[in-house]
């Protein structure tokens, strides 16, 4: 199991990017570490999580297309309830909870209570 402690000066040491998307740079060094080059984000929002740095290749799926900070190479919108067996192969599958089905602001979320249902659906369009 991998374990990761990041202090937030080693992040203010990477510059003014990593200091203004600090869970891309989170998120970066762990896909790093397990050599991650294609990634399938289920819950892809603006892609900050690939603003720091990008991985080789990114689908993201969400309820409703968002300004990009990361584009992905390929964007499916739709909820993760309605994913379709994925013909592409992946080395992680990323989703970023807690989410909550009522509106806060302009965007849909889930609820935690979804996802038990949500992780059945992606297993079953990963395979």
């Amino acid at each position: 199991m991998l374990s990761l402690f990041v202090d937030q000066n080693q992040i203010q040491k990477k510059g003014p990017r990593a200091c203004k998307y600090p869970a891309s740079y989170i998120i970066n060094f762990l896909l790093k570490q397990i050599n991650a080059k294609r990634i399938l984000d289920l819950t892809y929002g603006e892609g900050r999580f690939y603003a720091y740095a990008r991985p080789d290749y990114i689908v993201g799926i969400d309820i409703q297309k968002l300004n990009w900070i990361a584009k992905p190479d390929k964007f499916i919108q739709t909820s993760l309830f309605n994913i379709q067996k994925m013909d592409d192969d992946f080395d992680v599958v990323v989703v970023d909870p807690p989410f909550s089905k009522k509106r806060m602001k302009d965007r849909f979320h889930y609820q935690t209570s979804d996802l038990k249902l949500g992780f059945k659906m992606i297993v079953h369009a990963c395979k």
